[in-house]
């Protein structure tokens, strides 16, 4: 029983661990950014454009963005 009483505030303690949510997945695309090397930072704020303000923070959440809409259903 006492494994129990111990095992259930672990398991919900993880699995609020591993909600990020959006706020969380754009610190970690705004961290990612510091990290690029020159010439792949240029190609990432190229690529991503003014949609996304040329930065990896916003553009993290985009498939959570859009599998809420109708458009990319499959």
């Amino acid at each position: 029983m006492r494994s129990f009483l111990l095992a259930v505030p672990t398991f919900l303690l993880a699995s609020q661990a591993a909600a990020w949510g959006a706020s969380g997945h754009q610190a970690v695309g705004h961290v990612a950014m510091q990290f690029l090397a020159p010439n792949a930072l240029s190609f990432v704020k190229s690529s991503l454009g003014s949609t996304y303000s040329q930065s990896l923070g916003p553009a993290a959440t985009w498939a959570d963005d859009i599998k809420s809409g109708g458009q990319y259903g499959w």
